[in-house]
């Protein structure tokens, strides 16, 4: 990758007096590719802070930023909304019945479950007792399956009841004892379906009561809540910034059946949060916004980007179970959603049938205010049919006079591994060009507290015109592949001045 930097620029940084030393002391020549961190006093502040007072757990870093409005909508679940008041108390509940079943600090639970209200109160119980959750795939190799579930220390797992048959092996040949069985419809309003008609109700028929007659150590979920009823111990354990707090997966250079276990940390998830805080990037309050969520919940970006971030912005999280492209269209009518991340594919489905279906005739989403590309490529010519199918559908019109043309299709970037450290709201502040002359840089555009440089095979940095790797460093960065170690050797790389990105 060819990297272009405005050479005068961090000339002048230099001759002002940052200078790079090797372990010996020496001055390095100047002319190198690095970008430092950049040492605003915003910055320098924002991260000092972290460490000071934001070194606690995910679930306290949630409730700190949302307790001035409890009373607000932080879920909404097929018509079912659920107030930050309402979420805070279930994940307690949740907490005293992991505490009652013996989960500790440092244990690791195994979950397969889609975008419902119970994923969310796990994952604030599990940080509330400092455990970790491990989110993986129904669609996973049986054998990966069995070797993530024996991978834990862990006696039970929480598993949708759609995908129990086909785990059903897996979890027979593993260590698992206790399964709490989760249905689609635990969390619908008064247990009816609002749109019966346009979506397979099977899946939310309860499957839970005839599995449990077939195996005894399945349970229920409301079955699992009262067992802590009687719980009376402390539940918020003492959790740090620096704790692991999730296990999911990226099919990225794998195959999809069996691919790589990433570990998080507390700071991955709260360092991202502070830094898409409006007084940070200088962008709007979000928290007026509907964010969807229905990305498979193994994938960090589900987690950080869809559900984590909006909590920590107050939003309301539209939580969708069901990732399918064909009902994709009909699951932003049905929630609304004001912001939304999906893939290439989902996107070019559902304008097909704005454009082209006469059932969908006359459709607009005039709430749909910022739509995301992400997870697949997406080239021009799809870009330009994506937003044509945007302006017919006057999308987001509920908050601006007319489609704005200027926001254009694909609008994210980043990785996994990196926690989404290369991320920008429109891609035209984004977007670099690579042309002669053009002084412009080549890359995505780097959030303020990560840092990058390109190296060479011998761990210096590169000069001006050298091809290189490129490497990055921020807070976001996951620990390391739990399965892998090698891959875990080769993603870090020391430089030549004893510094691991």
């Amino acid at each position: 990758i060819r990297m272009k930097f405005d050479w005068e620029k961090l000339k002048e940084m230099f001759k002002n007096g940052y200078r790079l030393k090797t372990k010996e002391g020496k001055i390095k020549r100047n002319n190198l590719a690095y970008i430092p961190r950049k040492n605003d006093s915003k910055t320098q502040k924002a991260l000092a802070e972290l460490d000071s007072s934001r070194n606690h757990s995910w679930y306290e870093e949630i409730y700190e930023r949302n307790k001035e409005r409890l009373d607000k909508s932080a879920l909404v679940y097929r018509g079912n909304e659920i107030t930050y008041r309402e979420m805070f108390a279930k994940m307690q509940d949740v907490a005293k019945s992991l505490k009652a079943y013996g989960i500790q600090k440092g244990d690791e639970v195994p979950i397969c479950l889609s975008n419902t209200p119970e994923l969310i109160y796990l994952m604030g119980a599990l940080s509330m007792v400092g455990a970790k959750m491990n989110v993986f795939g129904p669609k996973f190799d049986s054998e990966y399956v069995t070797s993530i579930l024996n991978g834990t220390n862990s006696k039970i797992a929480f598993i949708e009841d759609n995908y129990y048959e086909k785990l059903k092996g897996s979890i027979d040949s593993s260590n698992i004892k206790d399964v709490v069985m989760i249905s689609l419809s635990d969390s619908l309003k008064n247990g009816i379906h609002p749109m019966e008609r346009k979506e397979n109700i099977s899946r939310f028929t309860s499957k839970v009561d005839s599995f449990k007659k077939e195996n005894t150590f399945i349970q229920s979920f409301s079955e699992f809540l009262s067992s802590g009823k009687k719980y009376d111990g402390v539940i918020i354990d003492d959790v740090k910034l620096d704790d692991e707090f999730s296990i999911t997966y990226t099919s990225g250079s794998t195959n999809s059946k069996h691919p790589k276990q990433i570990v998080h940390n507390n700071r991955s998830f709260i360092t991202i949060a502070r830094y898409h805080d409006s007084d940070m990037v200088g962008g709007i309050d979000m928290s007026r916004f509907t964010v969807q969520a229905h990305l498979p919940t193994y994938s960090n970006t589900d987690l950080i980007s869809c559900i984590s971030d909006s909590l920590m912005q107050g939003c309301k999280l539209a939580l969708e179970p069901v990732s399918d492209g064909e009902f994709f269209l009909d699951s932003l009518l049905l929630n609304k959603s004001n912001y939304v991340v999906a893939s290439t594919s989902f996107w070019i489905q559902a304008m097909k049938k704005i454009l082209y279906d006469p059932n969908y005739a006359n459709t607009t989403l005039p709430d749909l205010l910022f739509a995301f590309g992400a997870g697949e490529g997406m080239s021009v010519n799809e870009e330009k049919f994506l937003n044509h199918g945007l302006q017919k559908a006057k999308a987001g019109t509920k908050f601006i006079p007319s489609f704005l043309k200027s926001t254009i299709m694909s609008a994210a970037g980043g990785d996994c591994e990196h926690g989404g450290i290369f991320y920008t709201l429109f891609r035209f502040l984004g977007e670099k060009k690579i042309a002669p002359n053009c002084h412009q840089e080549a890359g995505l555009k780097l959030m303020d507290f990560a840092e990058l440089a390109v190296l060479d095979k011998n761990g210096s940095y590169c000069s001006k015109g050298e091809y290189g790797r490129v490497v990055a460093n921020s807070g976001c960065s996951m620990e390391y592949y739990k399965n892998d170690p090698e891959a875990t050797i080769q993603f870090f790389i020391e430089d030549a001045y004893g510094k691991t990105w």
